[in-house]
């Protein structure tokens, strides 16, 4: 096991640490196994039984987006805990032990709701034990003032984006097998990534964030797992009762939460800003954070129409034969994620150069709402760019008639997973700079407003 100042001086990955190698791979396969899975979790959720588990295409979109607002939920407690209670080292070992069995429930035929109930319930557990501990260690890694961090985030988002090509994978495995084979699929990678990281870690991070950041007495410490052990059992009692008797629908549970996400940063914001703790220049730099805050709200309300709205729309409206060859929808992630990566790693360079911030932010908003203006234009449908062959039908919109295709060509989502996948690049390339460069205010020492 190498000392900490050893591993601080070490170059031997590309520049890095060895145990950025390890972070990188467990992001690679963890990317592998969540991507894979939500690529194709909103078909599995609305195909019929036994295929699926027979759920509208309405309520398949609101579970999606209910599992994704409440991962990122879950994840403020789990920094939290991983601060306060855990270190991030154990609370990364217990996530990467915990991490495969929830694709090996989704894996076992005929599991159905039940079985999602779970695994989902076991994805926002491993949310609420280790949040951004990942970050956090990458972070660590470095001593403050060492400019290999920045590129150590980039590296990182690199290598997410590869392990995000994985759903034309899955996919195509859903569409010639069954959903439990690509679910499987998705298990294996995972308890890759798990066996990775689980058997290099103490040799390559030696006693790195061991111990909690901001740790509280002891008793306390194991009082703060029982109690949100005891919190997480009964509202999962709770809810289970809810439904089982229907005495609150998918879409009354998803506007609730939807509420709690929208006020619940604001919140935070608030008591991070009037902490004792909180000295004033933080102050001043968590106010600057707060538009940036707003405009990555909505980007990512049109963003996570990827796997939501766009996923369906291409399942339904989309021709998905490709020189004879019926492919899946579940491509077209694929696609966006090899923008992301061509895109990122161009835009990244270009912010190194030319970080402005506010102009950034205002075209990453702007070029993430451009294509769906686009589509919903009159010009848009009435330009034939794609030479569709489609039979067509006529629509009317206010002031006159528009040919539009009955069903579009691959082409038109296309355009728009290329648009999202630039605004995703320009967005990622931004916040990995922004979070390596504000590291130490921003995250290291985030239990200091706790």
């Amino acid at each position: 096991m190498l000392d900490n100042e050893a591993i601080f001086k070490d170059r031997s990955f590309l520049g890095h640490p060895k145990g950025l190698l390890t972070i990188c791979l467990r992001y690679l396969c963890n990317s592998f196994s969540y991507y894979g899975f939500t690529a194709i979790l909103i078909y599995y959720l609305y195909k019929e039984a036994p295929v699926g588990l027979g759920f509208d295409k309405t309520e398949a979109a609101q579970l999606l987006s209910l599992y994704f607002a409440l991962v990122v939920i879950c994840g403020v407690v789990g920094s939290y805990m991983a601060d306060r209670v855990f270190g991030v080292r154990k609370a990364l070992r217990i996530m990467n032990i915990i991490a495969p069995i929830p694709y090996m429930i989704l894996a076992i035929p005929r599991s159905g709701v039940i079985g999602y109930a779970a695994a989902t319930g076991l994805l926002l557990c491993n949310s609420m034990i280790a949040g951004q501990s990942m970050n956090t260690l990458t972070a660590k890694l470095y001593q403050q003032g060492d400019a290999r961090r920045d590129s150590a985030f980039a590296y990182i988002y690199i290598i997410a984006n590869i392990g995000s090509a994985i759903p034309a994978v899955t996919g195509t495995i859903a569409l010639l097998f069954s959903y439990h084979a690509a679910f499987a699929l998705c298990a294996a990678a995972s308890v890759v990534g798990s066996t990775i990281f689980l058997s290099t870690e103490r040799r390559v991070f030696g006693t790195i964030a061991e111990e909690p950041a901001d740790p509280f007495p002891e008793a306390t410490r194991k009082k703060a797992v029982f109690v949100l052990a005891g919190i997480v059992a009964i509202i999962a009692a709770i809810l289970a009762y809810l439904f089982s008797n229907r005495i609150i629908t998918i879409k009354q549970f998803a506007n609730t939460v939807s509420s709690v996400a929208v006020f619940l940063p604001a919140i935070y914001l608030v008591y991070v800003i009037s902490s004792p703790k909180t000295k004033p220049e933080e102050k001043r730099r968590v106010l600057f954070i707060i538009p940036i805050f707003i405009a990555y709200c909505f980007t990512n309300l049109v963003s996570y129409q990827g796997n939501t709205v766009l996923s369906i729309y291409a399942e339904t409206s989309v021709n998905m034969n490709f020189f004879g060859k019926e492919i899946t929808p579940a491509s077209f992630v694929t696609l966006q994620s090899i923008f992301s990566i061509l895109l990122g790693s161009a835009i990244s360079g270009l912010w190194a150069v030319s970080p402005s911030t506010s102009w950034s932010s205002a075209l990453r908003s702007l070029r993430r709402r451009l294509p769906y203006w686009c589509c919903r234009s009159r010009w848009h449908t009435a330009w034939d760019w794609t030479r569709r062959t489609e039979p067509v039908r006529k629509v009317r919109y206010k002031r006159k008639n528009v040919r539009t295709p009955a069903k579009c060509r691959c082409a038109d989502i296309l355009f728009l997973y290329f648009w999202n996948s630039t605004q995703k690049s320009v967005n990622k390339a931004g916040v990995v700079l922004v979070n390596a460069e504000r590291y130490d205010t921003l995250m290291q020492n985030s239990t200091d407003y706790a």
